[in-house]
């Protein structure tokens, strides 16, 4: 009876003010030759019948029924039966006022059914949904056990012949990116972190440790994203002849470590580094140099060796630079060719 007279409300509306002001959405489901442009009116009305009015006695009766039916088997712990009655629910009532929990419900049923992937998709559907819900931190949890499980590779499918730590990694990520600032995002990137270090991939765990220190600076992951964040631009290195901004960039990354971090259980560790590091810069000075006098270039091989005396003349190589020095000849006097430094024109 309800659904008729609101049936019946819009044909009046239709005919009695002769398709003259009818809303946009009803308008373009009408055939063109009844087609008009919406009226503030009727517009307004028809939001006000979009927004829904209470449902009608026996619909209202079906949906407290079914919903107290899922309450019932979940309490038994039939999960699987109860996902399967969550998901008729949302189907039969999209917008009803239990809908959220319902949802909710199902997300959780799945998971303890052990069925994560499905589990995950009903989460994220939900917090789509619902970005701001009281069932936030369950979901958080949840969502962090399962990443958890994945990435750490006690998780399986296939009897277990298969990992899904891509599943982890990804479960994490939405994680991080969904809940910025909840409970469980620092301790999800610590994890994404730890799997590329794992993975030797040390670039990309670089970034992760370094987004952690600086995004969540008062985790109790904050001192060991710093040194780890330096350890990998260190690891990373090929050698003396390469990487002279990643030699710099793992330095100055140790060095904050020790300035900064709250915990310095690696101090020594760090600081032992940071001199390795050193070595290896001022190497990389020697080898240039050692280049431009191999091309015939004593001036600029000279200017390269200055460098590494002033700056680094306590490491092996600015020794090495300080003997070679000797050997070269003195500048040209003013007016003639000067040393160059690698790049320069003459």
């Amino acid at each position: 009876m309800h659904r008729a007279s609101t049936l019946l409300l819009l044909v009046v509306l239709l005919l009695g003010g002769g398709c003259r002001s009818l809303s946009r959405e009803l308008n373009d489901s009408l055939p063109e030759f009844l087609r008009s442009k919406p009226g503030a009116d009727e517009m307004k009305l028809l939001a006000e019948l979009k927004k829904g009015e209470d449902p009608a006695p026996e619909d209202s009766e079906q949906q407290n029924a079914a919903f107290e039916e899922i309450r019932r088997v979940r309490a038994n712990k039939d999960y699987e039966e109860c996902a399967e009655l969550a998901a008729d629910f949302t189907a039969d009532w999209p917008s009803g006022r239990y809908d959220e929990e319902v949802r909710m419900v199902r997300a959780d049923s799945l998971y303890r059914d052990d069925d994560w992937s499905e589990s995950f998709v009903a989460w994220r559907e939900y917090f789509d949904r619902y970005p701001v819900s009281s069932h936030a931190n369950t979901g958080m949890e949840t969502l962090y056990c399962m990443g958890l499980e994945y990435i750490e590779g006690r998780r399986s499918a296939f009897f277990g012949v298969f990992s899904r730590v891509g599943k982890g990694e990804e479960i994490l990520r939405y994680l991080v990116e969904t809940f910025p600032g909840g409970a469980r995002a620092a301790d999800a990137q610590w994890l994404l972190a730890r799997y590329a270090l794992q993975e030797d991939n040390w670039e990309a765990a670089a970034l992760e440790f370094q987004l952690l220190a600086e995004r969540w600076p008062e985790s109790a992951w904050q001192s060991a994203s710093l040194y780890y964040a330096a350890w990998c631009r260190y690891r990373a290195i090929k050698g003396a002849a390469y990487d002279p901004r990643l030699m710099r960039m793992a330095r100055e990354g140790f060095e904050r470590y020790l300035e900064t971090a709250r915990h310095q259980g690696w101090a020594g560790e760090a600081k032992a580094t940071v001199d390795e590091i050193a070595e290896l810069e001022a190497e990389h000075l020697l080898t240039v140099a050692e280049w431009y006098l191999d091309q015939g270039e004593p001036w600029a091989a000279r200017w390269w060796l200055m460098k590494l005396d002033m700056t680094q003349a306590s490491t092996a190589a600015g020794k090495r630079a300080k003997e070679l020095l000797k050997t070269l000849p003195m500048p040209p006097a003013e007016g003639n060719a000067a040393a160059t430094a690698p790049g320069s024109t003459k």
